[in-house]
């Protein structure tokens, strides 16, 4: 997946099945050889309506999409616009665990390491447990 990207221009919509009619999305700009950069904070929100977000934040600009659930993109009302404009949905899945690890281990050979005491967990959206709880002290009212 690493080596797919690093030539690409523009822009790179990433995204996957959130469940609840929902995917997980961010999108990112590719900044020379720096790398790239998050547009704004992920999210979850509708298929249709990440796929008219990130038209509006490219502004013209050529879009790759990368995604595990293609079909779910693809069903989008709005996915039509951007596939008459050429754009393609990359089916990343079969690489994901290879990608991840080869990341990882070009960030270890370059002395890249960091303390896993640090690290924090990111949540997008609440767990159902903590959506669907309810006050225990509202049983038997």
């Amino acid at each position: 997946m690493a080596r797919q990207l690093g030539d690409a221009p523009g822009f790179v919509a990433a995204s996957f099945d959130a469940q609840r009619g929902q995917v997980f999305g961010g999108l990112y700009k590719r900044e020379g050889e720096q790398g790239w950069s998050l547009i704004e904070d992920e999210m979850v929100i509708a298929p249709d309506e990440f796929v008219r977000w990130v038209g509006q934040h490219a502004i013209g600009d050529r879009v790759r999409w990368i995604t595990l659930d293609p079909e779910l993109m693809a069903g989008a009302p709005s996915w039509n616009e951007r596939a008459a404009r050429g754009e393609a949905l990359i089916h990343c899945a079969d690489g994901l665990a290879a990608g991840v690890a080869e990341l990882g281990e070009e960030r270890a050979r370059l002395g890249e390491f960091i303390d896993p005491l640090v690290l924090d967990a990111k949540y997008v959206r609440r767990s159902d447990a903590e959506i669907f709880w309810k006050d225990p002290a509202s049983h038997g009212k």
